[in-house]
């Protein structure tokens, strides 16, 4: 990231750039950051962190976090699916307890979507996109 005057700024030409990188990428404060790399300054590490090289880094997070969670989707649809299927053993054999409690999964499974769908958010916002991430997720 080039600073007012048009030079690049001191993390752009730092030999260990792409350390860096990935280390503001876990979002690491800036008070471990300086222990790691003290040439730093404080204005330069926010400058970096909020300008163009941040939202990049902010985006690569939000790839990265949404692979996670198309897999942890994967997962929740499949344990859905096992869960509506022990529901409907139990009605059919009249185990109202049983039945009671594939419920009460059911009930988790949409609290841990929702959770997952407002991190998402989190995470778009953080990446400066504008279109809304849309999830598909089908809710028994």
């Amino acid at each position: 990231m080039a600073l007012p005057n048009g030079r690049p700024g001191s993390i752009v030409t730092h030999p260990q750039r792409e350390a860096m990188e990935r280390d503001m990428l876990t979002g690491m404060r800036f008070r471990e950051f300086t222990k790691l790399y003290p040439s730093i300054s404080k204005a330069a590490f926010y400058r970096y962190r909020t300008g163009k090289a941040g939202r990049q880094i902010a985006a690569t997070r939000a790839v990265e976090e949404m692979s996670v969670g198309d897999r942890l989707i994967d997962e929740l649809t499949r344990i859905k699916k096992n869960t509506l299927k022990l529901y409907n053993e139990a009605m059919a054999s009249k185990d109202r307890r049983t039945a009671l409690m594939a419920l009460r999964e059911q009930t988790r499974q949409i609290e841990v979507f929702a959770d997952m769908m407002l991190r998402a958010e989190e995470l778009r916002r953080a990446a400066g996109h504008e279109e809304p991430i849309k999830i598909l997720f089908e809710v028994v």
